[in-house]
C-alpha cells in the first residue's frame, strides 16, 4: 500500500510547494530591490520631488510591508508548520494587511493627483 496516501506531508513539509515558493521568494527579493530603488531615486533627485512622486514613494514602502506575508509563508513551507492557530496567524499577518491597506488607499490618490493635475494643469 503506498503510504503517501494517508501522509502526503514528509516531516510536515509540502515539498510539491517548495519550487513555486522558491520563485515567489526570488520574485520578492527582486521587488524589495526595486521598491528600495524607488525611494532612494525619490530621496536623491530634486525632480523627483513632486506629490504624485512622494507617493509613489510611499506606495513603494507599503508594497514592502505587504511582502512581509510572504515571507512568513515561505517560513511556514520550509518549517513543516502546517497549523498555526487563529490568533497567532492574526498577530502575524496584521502588519502586512495593514500596509495592503495603505497601498490601496495610497493607489487611490495617485489617481486623484494624476486626475487633478489632467483637469487643472496651471494649479
Amino acid at each position: 500500500m503506498n503510504n503517501t496516501l494517508i501522509n502526503p506531508y514528509r516531516n510536515g513539509i509540502m515539498y510539491e510547494t517548495l519550487p513555486a515558493a522558491i520563485i515567489l521568494l526570488i520574485e520578492n527579493l527582486i521587488g524589495a530591490f526595486g521598491n528600495i530603488s524607488i525611494v532612494w531615486a525619490t530621496l536623491r533627485n530634486n525632480k523627483l520631488q513632486t506629490t504624485c512622486n512622494w507617493l509613489i514613494a510611499l506606495n513603494a514602502i507599503a508594497d514592502g510591508g505587504t511582502q512581509l506575508a510572504q515571507y512568513i509563508l515561505t517560513y511556514f513551507l520550509f518549517s513543516g508548520i502546517n497549523y498555526v492557530d487563529l490568533w497567532t496567524c492574526w498577530h502575524l499577518q496584521f502588519i502586512p494587511y495593514m500596509f495592503f491597506s495603505s497601498t490601496m488607499i495610497i493607489t487611490i490618490l495617485v489617481g486623484i493627483d494624476r486626475l487633478l493635475t489632467v483637469l487643472f494643469p496651471h494649479m
